[in-house]
């Protein structure tokens, strides 16, 4: 009779199973259909935290509120620690005689533990306690063990059922980040007198917040920028889009690359989030003068290779990056630009790409491929620089890769 019952039991938690994503619901029930079998005066339904390793309240009932830690064990640790340690059920017929047990109930006197597991790998534990010494035996475990399957085919069904809504929620998150961060990025290269430039952004899987513009100031200046936005999706390509806002908006207010940045600064700081912060160098190129006139806002730096010495120069920073604290101040530096130069400016994508060894692309890689290139053109530069970072990566990009170079031409 109680072998039909318990099966009933079991078919009819099946079904419910199946039509039902609630895992909170469906452990409270699976609580309510156990007591039909197999009487207790306390029940726990426990999930293991596989980074902490402590096993973390799913559903209990019958604990006094004010003892519930108790029950909340490191794996290893009380009777129900133990068996998910294990993978091992156990029943105690006296719980005081028993080492390994935990007291969260006064009135506890026998206890039995089923390990809840997704093939060999144990999650947690179905526990029942009993107020009468030697309350359960063999078929009360099997029984346990029974419905302790079920609930593991509970939990999984909705793990996986989270997991896809949330690589598809992920995917949109890409879709609209990309949309936003292309709406940003300018259609063509310029064509001025005396160079060449080009720029290109390659994203990744996962959006990230680069971004790099050409701003007309007046015929013979030209405004460069490249940035980078910490985080990823469509939070980064906002703070991208209220730091190119602000940047355009404080250009045609000030010329003074210097004042730009402070006020940039100060409008980031006041409207993004504290872990929040915007990397970024930005120029004025003095088409006639052949001069470049920038600021470095915690960006990595820009190289200028020199021709006439075959040699880098660096264009470090000249303050901090954006967003972080409320009153900063930039110096400008200048460079000339001199024929056969090359200015290379660039986010973090390009020198800090992996390989499959763990190692860095890095600043050396990036002077190399200009150097052999020195030769051709902006766009060709920036096309072997992506050739080569994507044969050092071996797979997809980890982060999103932009370059500008800025080529000095002859007169």
């Amino acid at each position: 009779m109680r072998e039909k019952v318990q099966n009933q039991l079991l078919l009819e938690l099946s079904t419910k199973i199946s039509t039902s994503l609630e895992t909170g619901r469906l452990l409270e029930q699976i609580l309510d259909l156990v007591f039909q079998v197999v009487r207790y005066d306390a029940a726990g339904i426990y999930l293991v935290d596989k980074q902490t390793q402590w096993i973390t309240r799913q559903t209990i009932r019958g604990y006094d509120a004010a003892r519930e830690e108790a029950v909340r064990l490191k794996v290893g640790r009380g009777l129900i620690g133990w068996t998910v340690k294990t993978g091992q059920g156990i029943i105690v017929p006296d719980v005081a005689a028993d080492p390994r047990y935990v007291s969260a109930r006064d009135e506890t006197r026998s206890e039995m533990v089923a390990p809840i597991q997704i093939g060999p790998e144990v999650i947690g534990a179905f526990n029942l306690e009993s107020d009468e010494p030697n309350a359960y035996g063999s078929e009360d475990m099997d029984l346990l063990t029974a419905f302790a399957a079920q609930a593991a085919v509970a939990i999984e069904r909705t793990r996986l059922h989270s997991e896809v809504l949330e690589k598809r929620r992920l995917e949109e998150e890409v879709v609209i980040g990309q949309r936003i961060q292309q709406t940003f990025l300018p259609e063509r290269n310029p064509e001025i007198p005396h160079f060449d430039i080009a720029g290109a952004n390659y994203s990744s899987d996962l959006v990230g917040g680069d971004y790099y513009d050409y701003i007309r100031i007046a015929d013979n200046h030209l405004g460069i920028v490249v940035g980078d936005v910490s985080g990823k999706g469509i939070a980064a390509a906002l703070i991208m889009a209220s730091f190119r806002a602000s940047l355009i908006a404080e250009i045609r207010n000030n010329y003074a690359i210097r004042t730009v940045f402070t006020k940039v600064n100060r409008l980031l700081w006041e409207s993004v989030e504290a872990d929040r912060f915007v990397t970024a160098l930005y120029g004025v190129l003095d088409i006639e003068h052949r001069r470049f006139t920038y600021v470095n806002a915690g960006h990595n730096p820009g190289f200028l290779y020199r021709a006439a010495t075959d040699r880098f120069d660096s264009l470090d920073a000249t303050g901090p990056l954006l967003g972080t604290l409320d009153s900063v101040s930039y110096k400008e530096r200048q460079v000339d630009l001199q024929p056969g130069d090359i200015l290379t400016l660039y986010t973090d994508g390009v020198t800090e790409a992996m390989s499959p060894t763990g190692d860095f692309f890095g600043e050396t890689g990036l002077q190399e491929i200009v150097r052999a290139r020195k030769g051709e053109s902006a766009a060709a530069i920036i096309r072997a620089l992506w050739d080569s970072v994507r044969k050092f990566r071996d797979g997809p990009l980890n982060d999103d890769l932009t370059v500008v170079v800025v080529k000095g031409l002859a007169a």
